[in-house]
C-alpha cells in the first residue's frame, strides 16, 4: 500500500476512517513542521506590521506637510493688506481687555507671522481701545498689564484712543495696578475720544488733571451713584457732543459744556434727577431716559419745552414700569422718533395705559409733533394698546415692535387681531366709512415675534400694502411697504410660524423691489 502524503490532513483523516488502529509515527513531524510554518509567517507579520506602522508615520508626517504646503497656497496669504486691515479691524473690536484674564487681540495676532505682524502693528486703530473692568483691576499685577498697556498706547498713537475705566468703590486689593493704570490713562488725555469712567470720588482730584486737555473728546460716560461735590474735570471739551449719565442724584453738580451734547442719555436716575438734566441738555436733539424712578418726584415740576429734540427713547426696568408720566412733563415740536423698551436685565412685568388720564393725546397735541418712526420692544402690552399709539399717529412710517423673548412664549402684541387690524381694505376705498388701515404711509415694518401665528396672517398684512400701479396707490392713499425685517421666535409650544415658508410666501415681493428678512431663532425653555 502507498504511503499517505502525511502533509496532507484529508489524507491522514481517511485513513484513520478506514483502519482506527492505525499508527503514523511521521504525525509529529507533520506537526513540528507545521509549527515551524507558522512561526515563520508570525515573524513575517510582525515585520509587516512595524513596516506599515513606519508607513503610517511617514504618510502622516506627509499629510502634515502637504498641509503645510496648502496653507502656503491659502487665499488669505494672497489677500491684499487692505483687506487684511479689514479683516483684523473686525477680529480687534475690544481691543485690551483686562478683566478676569488680561487679553488683546492685536498682540495675538502679531504671534502668527512676521506679514501678520507688520499689517496689525502700521493700524493705529487695531490698539486704541483700552478697556479696564473692576475684577480686573482687583486680580491682575502692574507686571501682567502694565507691558500690554505700554504696547497700545505707543502702537496707537496717534489714533484717538477708547477707554472705558471701571475702578472699584471700596478700596482695591491692588491699589498699585489702579494708581499706575489709572495715571497713566490720564497723561494720554488729550487723546482720549470715547471714555467711559466709574471712578469713586476720592479720584476727582486725579481728574483734575484732564482740565482743558481734551480737544478730542466726543463721547463721555459716567458711572457714579451721587456726586456729591463739583466736577469741572470735564467743562472745558470743544468736540463733545454725546453724554451718557449713570447717577442717582447731583447732575447740577457735574459741570459740561451742555449746549455742545446732541446726545444725552440718563439711567438709574430719580425723574426728577432725570428731568433737573434735560433742561441743561436744551441742544440735545436725541435724548433716553433709561430706568429712571420713582416719578412722585416730577409733580412739582413745570413742564419742559424743547424745540431741538428729534428722538425721544424711554427704557423701563421692573422697578418702575410706566412711562406715561414723561408725556405729562414734555412738550417736543420736533419729535419725530419715539421708542420705548423694556430693560433687557430687568424687564416689567407690566405697564399702564399710556392713555391714563389722556396723557399721551394731550401730548400730541400740546406738541404738535410729527411722529413718524414708532418702537416698542420687550413691553408688556397689548395688542389693543399699541393699535390706540399708532392710531393717533396718523404719519407713522417706520414700525418696530419686538415681542419678549420670555416665559411665556406668546404674542401680547402682534396677534392676528393686530395685522388684521393694520391690513389695508381696498373694498371699502369709495365707501363713507373709515378704513380699518389705521396708518396708511407705513414703509418700514421690523417684527420679532414668537412662533404661534399663521403666516399667513401677516402675508396678507403685506399684500394689502403692495401695488405695483402708482395710480392705484394713489388712489387708496396708501403707500407701499419697502422694507420689511421679521424674527420668529421659536420655542416646544411657538412652532406654526416658519421662517423659511414666509420667506417664500414673500419671496415674489423680493423681484418687485420689497426688502424682505426673514429669520429665526430657537429660544432656551
Amino acid at each position: 500500500m502507498d504511503q499517505p502524503q502525511f502533509g496532507n490532513i484529508n489524507a491522514i483523516l481517511n485513513l484513520l476512517r478506514s483502519n482506527p488502529n492505525s499508527y503514523f509515527p511521521d504525525i509529529s513531524q507533520c506537526l513540528n513542521t507545521t509549527e515551524q510554518d507558522i512561526q515563520r509567517i508570525r515573524d513575517e507579520v510582525r515585520q509587516l506590521e512595524r513596516k506599515i506602522v513606519s508607513l503610517k508615520a511617514e504618510r502622516k508626517e506627509l499629510e502634515w506637510k502637504a498641509s503645510q504646503y496648502r496653507s502656503l497656497l491659502a487665499p488669505i496669504r494672497r489677500l491684499p493688506p487692505e483687506v487684511l486691515q479689514n479683516i483684523f479691524q473686525f477680529a480687534c473690536l475690544e481691543g485690551l481687555k483686562v478683566g478676569s484674564e488680561a487679553s488683546s487681540a492685536s498682540a495675538q495676532i502679531t504671534w502668527v507671522c512676521t506679514a501678520w505682524r507688520k499689517c496689525v502693528r502700521s493700524i493705529p486703530g487695531l490698539w486704541s481701545v483700552l478697556r479696564f473692568e473692576r475684577i480686573g483691576l482687583t486680580h491682575r499685577t502692574i507686571e501682567q498689564v502694565g507691558p500690554l498697556l505700554r504696547m497700545h498706547l505707543e502702537l496707537s498713537k496717534p489714533s484717538p484712543l477708547y477707554v472705558d475705566l471701571d475702578i472699584p468703590v471700596l478700596p482695591a486689593v491692588n491699589n498699585e495696578l489702579v494708581s499706575f493704570v489709572s495715571k497713566v490713562l490720564i497723561s494720554e488725555s488729550p487723546r482720549w475720544r470715547t471714555i467711559s469712567l466709574g471712578v469713586p470720588e476720592h479720584y476727582d482730584a486725579q481728574l483734575l488733571a484732564v482740565k482743558e486737555k481734551l480737544p478730542l473728546l466726543h463721547t463721555l460716560h459716567l458711572k457714579r451713584s451721587e456726586f456729591k461735590d463739583v466736577m469741572d474735570a470735564f467743562e472745558v471739551a470743544p468736540s463733545l457732543r454725546i453724554v451718557n449719565l449713570e447717577t442717582n442724584r447731583g447732575i447740577s453738580r457735574l459741570k459740561l459744556p451742555w449746549h455742545q451734547v446732541s446726545s444725552f442719555s440718563t439711567k438709574y436716575a430719580k425723574c426728577g434727577t432725570a428731568y433737573a438734566a434735560l433742561f441743561k441738555a436744551a441742544e440735545a436733539t436725541e435724548i433716553t431716559l433709561s430706568q429712571c424712578f420713582n416719578p412722585d418726584s416730577l409733580r412739582r415740576s413745570l413742564g419742559i419745552i424743547n424745540h431741538k429734540l428729534h428722538s425721544l427713547s424711554i427704557v423701563v426696568g421692573g422697578q418702575e414700569s410706566n412711562f406715561h408720566h414723561w408725556f405729562n412733563w414734555l412738550t417736543l415740536p420736533r419729535l419725530t422718533t419715539l421708542n420705548v423698551a423694556g430693560a433687557e436685565n430687568d424687564p416689567p412685568d407690566s405697564c399702564t395705559d399710556v392713555f391714563l388720564n389722556d396723557c399721551f393725546p394731550t401730548f400730541l397735541s400740546r406738541s404738535s409733533c410729527t411722529i413718524t418712526s414708532l418702537s416698542f420692544t420687550n413691553l408688556p402690552l397689548s395688542d389693543v394698546q399699541v393699535l390706540a399709539i399708532i392710531a393717533s399717529l396718523p404719519s407713522l412710517s417706520h414700525l418696530t415692535v419686538h415681542e419678549r423673548a420670555s416665559q411665556p412664549f406668546k404674542n401680547t402684541i402682534l396677534t392676528s387681531h393686530f395685522f388684521d387690524s393694520l391690513r389695508m381694505d381696498c373694498h371699502h376705498t369709495f365707501s363713507s366709512r373709515p378704513s380699518p388701515c389705521l396708518t396708511k404711509r407705513l414703509q418700514s415694518l421690523d417684527l420679532c415675534l414668537h412662533g404661534t401665528l399663521q403666516a399667513r396672517s401677516i402675508v396678507e398684512f403685506v399684500e394689502s400694502r403692495w401695488t405695483t400701479n402708482p395710480e392705484y396707490a394713489a388712489v387708496l392713499g396708501v403707500h407701499n411697504l419697502t422694507v420689511v425685517k421679521i424674527l420668529v421666535l421659536r420655542s416646544r409650544d411657538a412652532m406654526i410660524l416658519d421662517a423659511e415658508e414666509l420667506c417664500d410666501l414673500l419671496d415674489v415681493y423680493k423681484g418687485l423691489g420689497l426688502r424682505v428678512s426673514c429669520s429665526s431663532k430657537f429660544l432656551d425653555e
